[in-house]
C-alpha cells in the first residue's frame, strides 16, 4: 500500500478574534459577562480537525468558499503556520519546526502563489528569481553553485519557457501574465521538490493561459512523479485537474475521494451547491441552489452539522432538521476513500 508522502492528523489551527464593538460595550456594562463571552469565542477555529494525504504522483483539488479554511490549511501544511493541535508528517515523520528543520522541508515542498506579479520582485530578472532558491538553499545541498546556470535553464525549460536563455536577462515587465506564472512555478520546481502547494495558480489568468499552466502541471505529474495540492473555489478548474477533491467547509473537510465520483455525483448538499453554479450546469438546464446567508463566524460553530444553518435539505423538511442541528458529524479520516460528511447523504 502506497504511504503518504505529506499528512494533516487531525490538524487544528486557532487565530485570537477581536472583541467587536457591540462585545466591548458589553464588557463595560458586565465585567464577567464580557470576560466568559471572550472565553467562549476569543478564538475562531480556522481549521478545525482535518486529515488529508497527498500522495506521490497526484494532484488533489482543496476546494470551498473563500474564508473556509483553505489557504490556512495549505499555509499550515507548508509549516508557515503551527497547528493548535495535530500534527503534520512529511515522508511518515511529524513537522519539526526549528529554522533548519523548516529549511530542509521547504526544499521539498514548495509554494506557487496567486499573484505572479506580486511574486515576483520588478528589480529581478528571470535567471536570478528562479536562481534565488539555490542560493538559499547552498552549494552543499544542491550539487554546487557550478551548476546553477544549468538548473536554472532546466527548470524554466520544464515550465515552458523556451529557449530559457532568451529569458534569463528579463524582467516581469517584460514578461505576459501566463509567463510570469511559467517563471514563478520553474522557481519551485528549480529545487526539485516532491509536492508542490498552489493557491489559486490560475485565477489571475487569461481563460486562454489557464489551458496552458495546468496542462504543465499535469505534466510535471506524469513525467517527475510530483504531487501538487491545488487550492481553489473554481470547482471547473479541479475538473481538469484533480485526481482527487477534498470540499471544505467551516473549518473542515466535508466531503472528498476521486474527482469522478466527488464531482460527478456528489452526495453532500454543499457540494451540490457549488456544482449548480458552473457554467456547465447551467447549459444542461439544471437549477442553481442558491445557499442563503453567509457561513458561520469560525468563532462560533453552530453545533451538530455546521452546514445545517444554510443547508437547503435541512430547510426543504425532507429530513431531520432536529438531527442536523443536534447530533455533531465525526471528522472524516485521510486516505484515498469517498467520504462524506452528512447525516443524509445523496
Amino acid at each position: 500500500m502506497r504511504e503518504p508522502v505529506l499528512s494533516a492528523r487531525e490538524v487544528r489551527v486557532e487565530f485570537p478574534v477581536r472583541a467587536s464593538a457591540h462585545s466591548r460595550a458589553g464588557l463595560q456594562a458586565d465585567p464577567a459577562a464580557g470576560l466568559r463571552a471572550g472565553r467562549r469565542s476569543g478564538r475562531a477555529r480556522a481549521v478545525d480537525g482535518v486529515n488529508l494525504d497527498l500522495y506521490p504522483g497526484e494532484i488533489v483539488a482543496l476546494v470551498g468558499e473563500s474564508g473556509c479554511g483553505k489557504t490556512t490549511l495549505a499555509r499550515t501544511l507548508l509549516g508557515l503556520e503551527r497547528p493548535a493541535a495535530g500534527e503534520v508528517r512529511y515522508d511518515g515523520q511529524p513537522l519539526r519546526y526549528s529554522a533548519r528543520a523548516l529549511k530542509a522541508y521547504r526544499r521539498r515542498v514548495q509554494l506557487v502563489l496567486q499573484d505572479p506579479a506580486g511574486s515576483l520582485s520588478p528589480r529581478h530578472t528571470v535567471y536570478e528569481a528562479v536562481a534565488e532558491g539555490l542560493r538559499i538553499h547552498g552549494a552543499s545541498a544542491l550539487g554546487g553553485f557550478g551548476d546553477e546556470p544549468a538548473k536554472v535553464a532546466d527548470a524554466l525549460s520544464r515550465a515552458g519557457l523556451r529557449p530559457p536563455e532568451r529569458f534569463f536577462p528579463r524582467y516581469p515587465r517584460e514578461l505576459s501574465g501566463g509567463q510570469r506564472q511559467r517563471v514563478v512555478i520553474a522557481g519551485a520546481l528549480v529545487l526539485d521538490p516532491q509536492v508542490i502547494v498552489a493557491d489559486e495558480p490560475v485565477a489571475s489568468l487569461d481563460a486562454s493561459v489557464r489551458g496552458e499552466i495546468l496542462a504543465l502541471l499535469l505534466r510535471q505529474r506524469d513525467e517527475a512523479g510530483l504531487c501538487a495540492l491545488v487550492v481553489t473555489h473554481d470547482l471547473g478548474l479541479a475538473w481538469n485537474i484533480a485526481d482527487r477533491v477534498a470540499v471544505m467547509y467551516l473549518g473542515r473537510i466535508v466531503e472528498t475521494g476521486p474527482a469522478e465520483a466527488i464531482l460527478g455525483s456528489p452526495a453532500h448538499p454543499y457540494t451540490r451547491a457549488l456544482l449548480s453554479v458552473l457554467p456547465e450546469a447551467a447549459a444542461s438546464g439544471r437549477e442553481a441552489v442558491l445557499l442563503s446567508g453567509e457561513p458561520p463566524d469560525p468563532a462560533r460553530i453552530p453545533p451538530g452539522c455546521r452546514f445545517h444553518v444554510r443547508c437547503p435539505l435541512a430547510a426543504s423538511g425532507r429530513v431531520d432538521a432536529a438531527r442536523c442541528q443536534a447530533d455533531d458529524l465525526p471528522v472524516l479520516a485521510g486516505g484515498t476513500a469517498t467520504q462524506v460528511a452528512c447525516h443524509y447523504p445523496a
